[in-house]
């Protein structure tokens, strides 16, 4: 009789013996940890069931050849490849462990294998009556880790479990603590006249670097928080009800709007009306408590597995590609087994991808993670002009509202930084609202799709070519009633554009993060939502290019202040590059 030595591994990794059980058993009840020194158990949590599918589906796909546990011959193969001595399933009999019983057969019979308290021949054969499915030992492992796999899910090794997801670095913490010590220094060279220019004296080297290492550190902390919140909160929550999905990105926009709001009402006032030195330290206060909050949820988070970097794998699959663009690829190559995870999302742009194949260090996995990365790409570059119109709130636009007259009732100077403050009650009075109907309206067959996302990504860019247009008639009414009729006109009339503006950015913004996360394989998800706020620093960069380009080559912008200036012709401008971006972006949601 001869055995593969596949089937002996395979083997004696399921076959524990009892004391092996009996070990584990005690483990998950009385919740000991033994040392890693020990190669004990560590119990795993909330471990994703997509990777629990995987792992079945690879185990099934090794023990598929071999159907018995105990055949009078066993499954080898010849040097063709061809199966040589394959016992008919008519010879079957019972298996000795139970379980061998259903490796051949689909993942729903596995699942209520082990699910149930017995075990019944499909022979029909109940001469021996039913025989015992698990023993006590085996019970209290699947109690603490069902094999359904909806929280947890182990690897059974000869005589330990072996986490298949570990507990990745913790990349929130440690960039919310990069953003903590720059607010720091920020902080103490707001309180310290030493590091403070004297009047109207020129800062001095040191003083500009603290200044500049402050903002650059808090710039660094904040891109990588941005990044790795919204993957991290996402992943928290089961990946099969989409609508939890939405809804927590849905409510991490309403909870940005309402750090957003707290800054342009609270902040400002405390800036303007007490120190400048206490928004500081309100600041690092508050970003220390978030910290230590955060922190607190360590024990009952779910942590991803580490799988290197995706753009390293993006970079290896794409230069495989390019180094075999001119060899030719097999069918066998070409159809390699993809896990269920990935036929999900599996098409067929980009079939120059599949070149890649031939190194045999490139999976069909990693070229499906890079086909999908690849084809967000446009979706990503389409909405940086949008970004750049955003970023005018910051820059032209206060500059508008110093020049007007921003009195309130003749008695209250609003600040032109509060400007956004009716905006954003706006959105979060929309984003509670509709979030209340949907679930009111919602069944769990009615998920929001990928289409929906896209749709509120194109209508954020309509809204930005409109708020642009009525920026530009704004403006144009400001100079000219400044210039002839000498009048400041309200500073209320730049509101509609704040308004329209701040809700182009809550359905873009919010649409990206949700549509990149969703579309997005489970190992580049992070980076994937990570696009969304990688799309609003490009935007602000290409904002500072076009108004350098637009100074020298039409100098509407050269003026000494805005009077003097064409900041209307700018906007209309603006207007135009994003209405071509507009039906860019449709070009390419049709085809996606």
């Amino acid at each position: 009789m001869c055995l593969t030595e596949e089937w002996r591994d395979i083997q004696a990794e399921v076959n524990l013996t009892k004391k092996d059980k009996r070990k584990i058993a005690q483990e998950l009840e009385f919740g000991v940890r033994v040392e890693k020194k020990r190669q004990g158990l560590i119990p795993l949590r909330n471990v994703d069931l997509n990777d629990y599918l995987t792992y079945k589906e690879a185990k099934m796909n090794q023990l598929k050849p071999v159907i018995l546990d105990k055949p009078s011959t066993f499954s080898d193969y010849g040097d063709g490849g061809e199966t040589l001595g394959v016992t008919s399933p008519s010879e079957r009999v019972a298996p000795k462990n139970p379980r061998w019983a259903v490796y051949d057969r689909g993942f729903d019979h596995v699942t209520n294998f082990f699910n149930s308290d017995k075990y019944d021949d499909p022979t029909g054969n109940k001469s021996e009556g039913p025989k015992k499915l698990l023993s006590k030992e085996e019970k209290v492992i699947c109690d603490g880790f069902p094999p359904s796999g909806e929280t947890n899910w182990v690897h059974i090794s000869v005589g330990k479990f072996i986490p298949l997801r570990h507990r990745c670095l913790l990349i929130f913490p440690t960039f919310c603590s990069i953003e903590l010590l720059g607010l720091i220094l920020l902080t103490l060279q707001a309180y310290s006249p030493k590091l403070q220019p004297h009047g109207d004296e020129t800062p001095s080297t040191f003083q500009s670097m603290v200044l500049f290492t402050g903002i650059y550190v808090v710039a660094t902390g904040v891109g990588g928080v941005k990044a790795s919140l919204p993957a991290h909160g996402g992943d928290q929550l089961d990946s099969r009800k989409q609508s939890l999905i939405s809804g927590f990105f849905s409510w991490y926009c309403f909870s940005l709007c309402l750090g957003g709001l707290l800054a342009v009402t609270i902040m400002v006032w405390i800036e303007e009306n007490k120190r400048w030195s206490s928004s500081f330290f309100i600041s690092t206060a508050v970003l220390a408590s978030a910290l230590i909050i955060f922190a607190v949820g360590f024990p009952i988070y779910r942590f991803k597995r580490p799988t290197g970097s995706p753009l390293t794998r993006v970079v290896n699959v794409v230069g495989s590609a390019a180094r075999n663009r001119n060899r030719f690829v097999t069918d066998a190559e070409m159809s390699q087994s993809l896990n269920p995870t990935y036929k999900s999302i599996h098409h067929n742009k980009f079939k120059f991808l599949d070149k890649a194949k031939l190194n045999n260090k490139i999976s069909a996995i990693e070229v499906e993670e890079t086909r999908t990365f690849l084809a967000l790409q446009p979706i990503f570059v389409s909405t940086i002009v949008m970004n750049c119109c955003l970023a005018q709130l910051g820059t032209f636009s206060v500059e508008q509202g110093m020049l007007m007259n921003r009195n309130l009732m003749q008695s209250i100077e609003v600040p032109v930084a509060s400007l956004n403050a009716i905006a954003l009650i706006l959105m979060l009075s929309s984003i509670a609202l509709c979030e209340l109907l949907w679930k009111k309206i919602s069944s769990s067959n009615n998920e929001r799709s990928s289409s929906f996302n896209l749709k509120r990504i194109e209508a954020g860019l309509a809204l930005t070519s409109v708020s642009m247009a009525i920026a530009a008639i704004v403006e144009a009414k400001r100079k000219h009633e400044a210039i002839h009729n000498n009048i400041k006109i309200s500073v209320f009339w730049l509101e509609l554009k704040y308004v329209l503006l701040s809700f182009s950015d809550l359905l873009t913004l919010g649409g990206m993060l949700e549509f990149f996360y969703r579309e997005s394989p489970a190992s580049m998800r992070s980076i994937s939502t990570a696009l969304g706020w990688c799309s609003t620093a490009l935007g602000f960069f290409l904002s500072t290019v076009l108004v350098q380009v637009t100074k020298v080559v039409t100098g509407w912008l050269s003026g000494k202040n805005l009077n003097e200036s064409k900041l209307e012709l700018f906007y209309v401008l603006l207007c135009v590059l994003n209405t071509l971006n507009l039906f860019n972006y449709i070009f390419w949601a049709k085809r996606y």
